[in-house]
C-alpha cells in the first residue's frame, strides 16, 4: 500500500475508466469503493454510485461505509459492520493517513467530473460514527476533510516520509466552529483541571492542562451545543478515546468500554440526552458490553 500522493498524477487527474484508475496506483481495485485492509489503512476512496445517505460538499465529504447492499438493486438490506474497507477507513483516521479521493462521473453532486474519473486531492478522516440510515439500517459514516492547499509526500508503512528540516509556512483559511473559551474554562476550573475520567492532573510550565470535550459533537453534522451541559473536562487521552469510540458514558454516568465512573461534580448538570446521543454514535460498545 502506497499512501499520499502518486508520481506522475497530481490533483485533478483524469480517467477514462476504473481500470485506468487502477493501472495508475490511484485506486487499487475496480468495484470496491474502500482501497484498503482492517490492519494497515486505506489509501484511496472513490465517489461514484455511492450510497442514498452520501453527502459530498466538495472540502467535506460525510461518505458511507461498505456492506449491507443488495448487490443486484443497490438497495441497502442489511447493517454495515466496523470491518474490511470499513475497519481501514477506522484505522487511517487513528494513525492521520492520507486518503486519495477520486470522483466518478456517476456520483450525484455539482463537484463530480462531466464523464470518466478525477483525482481530487487528499483527504483525512476527522471522525466516524454509526447512525440509522434512510433505509431504517445502521449504517457507518465517515467525515473527510481536506487537506487545506498542502501536498503530503508519498510514503507508506514500510517506507517512512523523510519530513523536512525547514518546513515551508503558509497561510490557509479554515472554517470552524468558534467556540465560546469562557465555557471551556469554567468548565476546567470546576474540575481544577483533573479528568473526570482518570482523576490526572497534568501540570505544565505555567499551569495544569486539560481539555474540554463535547459530549454530542458540536459540527454542522451533529449540531452539539457549546454549554456546560455538553461538555466534559478530560485528559488529552480520554478525550481521544472518546471522540473516536473508544467508551461511551451511560445514564448513571458508568463508564462502557472501560472501568470506571464519570467523576460529575455537584454543579455540572450534564443533559443526559447528549450521552445518550453520543453512545448512538457507537452502538458497538453496548453490544459487545
Amino acid at each position: 500500500m502506497a499512501f499520499g500522493e502518486v508520481d506522475g498524477y497530481p490533483e485533478g487527474s483524469l480517467f477514462e475508466s476504473r481500470d485506468e484508475v487502477r493501472v495508475a496506483g490511484i485506486h487499487r481495485h475496480l468495484v470496491n469503493g474502500i482501497a484498503g485492509r482492517a490492519e494497515e489503512g486505506a489509501d484511496a476512496i472513490v465517489l461514484n454510485e455511492g450510497y442514498e445517505d452520501d453527502v459530498d460538499s466538495g472540502d467535506i465529504v460525510i461518505y458511507t461505509g461498505e456492506g449491507g447492499r443488495d448487490p443486484s438493486t443497490g438497495r441497502q438490506i442489511s447493517s454495515q459492520k466496523l470491518i474490511r474497507g470499513n475497519a481501514a477507513l477506522v484505522t487511517s483516521e487513528l494513525n492521520e493517513y492520507p486518503i486519495r479521493v477520486i470522483r466518478g462521473y456517476k456520483l450525484k453532486s455539482p463537484y463530480a467530473p462531466q464523464s470518466g474519473y478525477r483525482y481530487d486531492g487528499l483527504y483525512f478522516v476527522k471522525s466516524h460514527w454509526t447512525e440509522i440510515g434512510k433505509s431504517g439500517f445502521e449504517i457507518i459514516r465517515f467525515e473527510l476533510n481536506k487537506f487545506n492547499g498542502h501536498q503530503l509526500p508519498p510514503h507508506s508503512n514500510q517506507n517512512l516520509p523523510l519530513g523536512n528540516d525547514n518546513p515551508e509556512v503558509r497561510p490557509t483559511v479554515v472554517n470552524k466552529v468558534v467556540r465560546d473559551r469562557t465555557v471551556t474554562r469554567s468548565i476546567k476550573e470546576m474540575y481544577d483541571d483533573k479528568c473526570q475520567v482518570c482523576g490526572i492532573q497534568l501540570v505544565c510550565e505555567g499551569g495544569n492542562y486539560s481539555e474540554g470535550a463535547h459530549i454530542k459533537p458540536i459540527s454542522k453534522v451533529h449540531g452539539g451545543a457549546d454549554k456546560l451541559k455538553n461538555i466534559l473536562c478530560l485528559c488529552p487521552n480520554h478525550h481521544a478515546q472518546f471522540d473516536r469510540g473508544g467508551f461511551c458514558i451511560s445514564d448513571d454516568f458508568t463508564l462502557i468500554g472501560i472501568e470506571g465512573q464519570l467523576n460529575v461534580h455537584s454543579e455540572h448538570q450534564i443533559e443526559i440526552s447528549n450521552l445518550q446521543y453520543h453512545r448512538n454514535l457507537f452502538p458497538s460498545l453496548l453490544r459487545d458490553g
